[in-house]
């Protein structure tokens, strides 16, 4: 599946063989954004090391809202949690004053790229998250799902935490299980004065699944995102993210996992931008790749001019675990102001042979001591989940994935 099959052109004749789709009025107008934008294709530099793009024409349909009452087996559940689960697009669970679905969805004006406004034109609706220091509501766990609809979704997730809010969100994208799970993810961050949002988001993938996540972050001042990003991949995982620290003293801590399987995939582009004074960001991604896995970070911190006082912080570590596995990484920094203070590294590599001697030394079978250092360099990052029951079952996903190893 080589190429990009799917195109502007493919994409309108779709549109038109879809009489629910055609007729809704902003049709006409994301079609000649996606004409405009074009789709990605693997010439262009943000995609040259992918081995495929996303999609193709087929893929694209309107699925139909799901029954009532269905019933759904979810692999995390706690009762501190309040559980709001998205299935082919459309809520699962009853509305409530901070959780709406809106239909048909908003105009999007900041569509990003071919993809994003991908979204747009099939979305079934928009589901708004919004907090305000008052809510009842403190810890939401949003799993999407596919369900048996094996053609793509397009979920759209706005979450919106109003001055002095405080949240923290589990955002899980589940892999297909009873066929394949095609996703197109658009989500959404707006963080005002002084909020503070916790964030663990888990992207799960079996080796047919295509997950393609485009999210935008804006912060304003003195709040603070701390975000762990952890990829389970033996598909496609791809985290197209936009973060803007728009006000002065907004913090951003993202730490990045990614486990791969089998010749999953998994690619991180993150382009931070540090606006305004005093702003701080700290973001370390970590991959393992076993068998004939790929992957990918492109990382990009761009200091505006008058953004003084920046502090920005930027870490790529990669483990390879066979012959076959590849890592391409991409740390980069613009900066355009004075008085700064800016670093970024990246390091691949394999485990190290002095350390498997020493354990294998101490009585340790060749295979227990490679699981041991795997996982200390896997726990340093998910170890950074502030919750006892997440952080839990997080290492259970890592145990799962290690027993799996070759």
């Amino acid at each position: 599946m080589a190429g990009n099959l799917l195109t502007p052109k493919a994409v309108a004749e779709r549109v038109r063989s879809l009489p629910d789709l055609a007729n809704r009025v902003p049709v006409p107008d994301l079609l000649d954004r996606i004409q405009r934008q074009g789709l990605p294709t693997l010439r262009q530099e943000e995609w040259r090391h992918n081995r495929r793009v996303f999609f193709r024409p087929e893929d694209l349909a309107c699925p139909p809202p799901p029954p009532p009452d269905l019933p759904l087996r979810l692999p995390f559940r706690h009762d501190d949690w309040i559980t709001y689960p998205i299935l082919n697009g459309y809520p699962l669970s009853p509305a409530s004053p901070e959780i709406t679905f809106q239909t048909p969805p908003a105009e999007s004006g900041a569509a990003r790229d071919g993809y994003h406004t991908l979204n747009r034109l099939f979305t079934p609706g928009d589901h708004v998250l919004r907090f305000s220091p008052r809510s009842p509501i403190s810890k939401v766990y949003v799993p999407l799902l596919n369900g048996h609809w094996e053609q793509l979704t397009c979920p759209a997730v706005d979450i919106r935490l109003e001055e002095g809010a405080t949240v923290d969100l589990f955002l899980h994208h589940l892999p297909g299980r009873d066929g394949v799970s095609l996703r197109n993810t658009a989500v959404s961050i707006h963080l005002g004065r002084g909020a503070r949002l916790r964030l663990f988001t888990l992207d799960e993938t079996a080796p047919d699944d295509q997950h393609l996540t485009t999210i935008h972050i804006v912060q304003e001042g003195d709040s603070h995102l701390g975000w762990v990003l952890e990829q389970l991949t033996g598909g496609r995982s791809r985290w197209d993210l936009s973060h803007r620290l728009q006000g002065e003293g907004a913090e951003l801590e993202l730490d990045g996992l990614g486990l791969l399987s089998g010749s999953g995939e998994g690619d991180l582009h993150s382009v931070i931008t540090h606006h305004s004074p005093h702003t701080t960001s700290r973001e370390t991604v970590k991959n393992i790749l076993p068998e004939r896995s790929h992957g990918i970070f492109n990382g990009k911190v761009i200091v505006d001019p008058g953004a003084v006082k920046t502090d920005a912080r930027q870490s790529n570590r990669n483990l390879l675990l066979s012959a076959d596995a590849r890592m391409h990484s991409n740390p980069q920094l613009e900066i355009y102001a004075d008085d700064v203070r800016c670093s970024h590294g990246s390091a691949t590599g394999q485990l190290d042979p002095d350390q498997l001697f020493y354990l294998r030394s101490r009585g340790l079978t060749p295979d227990e001591s490679r699981s041991l250092l795997l996982t200390g360099f896997a726990r340093d990052i998910l170890d950074r989940l502030p919750w006892e029951e997440v952080r839990s079952y997080s290492e259970s996903t890592l145990h799962a994935w290690m027993t799996d190893l070759p």
